[in-house]
């Protein structure tokens, strides 16, 4: 017997200070990176899919970004 599933775990990449469109205000924001990964026994082994968003930290408005757009952030946040 095999024993498979799916593990998520996310990563904060950065915090920036962007415009929150919900908030109508600049705000911090933070970063994130949320890998999935098949796991076999418990065992995080494959990674299946990476996402990268960013989401406002007073309201919790997030936006899903691409890879360019996420590498490009952190370059700024860290400038």
């Amino acid at each position: 017997m095999i024993i498979l599933g799916l593990h998520r775990t996310a990563r904060q990449l950065a915090t920036l200070r962007q415009y929150c469109r919900t908030c109508g205000r600049t705000r911090p924001a933070a970063l994130d990176r949320t890998a999935t990964r098949i796991t076999v026994f418990f065992l995080p082994l494959l990674p299946v899919r990476t996402a990268h968003r960013l989401s406002c930290t007073r309201c919790g408005t997030a936006e899903r970004l691409t890879r360019a757009e996420a590498a490009r952030a952190r370059r700024a946040a860290s400038a």
